[in-house]
């Protein structure tokens, strides 16, 4: 199973299109284990059930593609792979035709929510611009 991120959003192998939760395995994907008070309040910030809204989130994950989260009551992390992973092993081994492959459009290109908190919004558009610059 692989986490499309670049050019559009798509968990490979699922129909699963929720683009918040998906976005949620983004971060999760690139930054590694976080716990879950703090995925909480950076996904649903100000809201009095953060921590029961991202329980449902991991909850319909797990549904969608069993094998790839990993949760505790403290911790949660995803195994998933992402296109992006796969485009830096194509680039470390000079695979420039799989590069250009994998390369299909910006990191999350079209991806845009109004609950966006700034710091998402942030890391978002980061991510977007090295990757950007590393293809």
């Amino acid at each position: 199973m692989l986490l499309h991120t670049l050019g559009e959003l798509r968990l490979e192998g699922s129909a699963f299109q929720r683009s918040k939760a998906l976005l949620l395995l983004v971060y999760l994907a690139l930054e590694g284990s976080r716990e879950r008070q703090f995925l909480a309040r950076l996904f649903w910030p100000g809201m009095d059930n953060a921590l029961g809204n991202l329980t449902m989130t991991l909850a319909r994950l797990k549904k969608a593609a069993p094998d790839i989260l990993e949760t505790d009551t403290i911790y949660a992390k995803t195994t998933i792979l992402t296109d992006i992973q796969a485009l830096d092993t194509a680039f470390n081994n000079k695979a420039w035709h799989e590069v250009l492959e994998l390369y299909k459009g910006s990191f999350l290109q079209g991806v845009r929510s109004d609950d966006w908190n700034t710091e998402i919004e942030e890391w978002v558009y980061e991510k977007r611009e090295a990757f950007a610059a590393k293809a």
